[in-house]
C-alpha cells in the first residue's frame, strides 16, 4: 500500500499546514554557537538518513527572527528545536522567553530540547518550568538519542 500524499489542514490562523507523511522531511532548528557541535549534529542526522531538513543558527536571535518570519508566512515551521543555553547575542533562556510569548500565534506546537554542556541543577529545574521544553540533554547528544527523538517526532507527525 502506498503512503498517502500530504494532506492540507487548516488552523484557526487560516494557515494551511501540510500533514506529515514518510516523504515529508522533518524541519529541525539547531540553535547553538559551537561550530564543532553544529557540524557533528548535522552529520549524525544526515548519516541517519531520516529525511530531515536542518536549519542551523548561531544564536537565539537569528533563530527567533527566522521563526517569526516563518510563522507570519506559514512556511517551513520547525518540527523540533534543539537549543543551547549559553550563546552570544541571545541565549537559550532569552530565546525561550521570546518563543513562549509568540507560541499562541504559532499554528502548531514545536517541542524544544535543551542540549547543553551545563550540568547546573538550577538550569535543569528552570528548563522543567517551561511548557515548551520536552527534555534537558547534556552534550554530546549521541546518535541513539537523535534516532529516538526524531523517530518519536515521525510517529506523532
Amino acid at each position: 500500500m502506498l503512503p498517502m500524499p500530504n494532506k492540507i489542514i487548516s488552523n484557526a490562523f487560516n494557515c494551511h499546514i501540510p500533514m506529515k507523511n514518510d516523504f515529508t522531511p522533518l524541519n529541525i532548528f539547531l540553535v547553538d554557537d559551537d561550530y564543532l557541535y553544529q557540524l557533528i549534529a548535522r552529520k549524525i542526522i544526515e548519516l541517519l538518513d531520516m529525511n530531515c531538513k536542518i536549519r542551523v543558527f548561531s544564536n537565539g536571535q537569528e533563530a527567533i527572527n527566522q521563526l517569526k518570519y516563518n510563522i507570519e508566512r506559514c512556511i517551513d515551521l520547525p518540527d523540533v528545536i534543539f537549543l543551547d543555553i549559553n550563546m552570544p547575542v541571545m541565549n537559550g533562556w532569552e530565546f525561550l522567553k521570546e518563543y513562549e510569548s509568540i507560541s499562541d500565534i504559532c499554528p502548531k506546537e514545536i517541542p524544544v530540547y535543551m542540549v547543553t554542556s551545563s550540568e547546573n541543577e538550577a538550569d535543569k529545574i528552570r528548563s522543567k518550568r517551561s511548557l515548551a521544553v520536552k527534555d534537558y540533554i547534556l552534550k554530546p547528544l549521541d546518535q541513539q538519542r537523535f534516532v529516538k527523538i526524531i523517530g518519536e517526532l515521525k510517529e506523532v507527525a
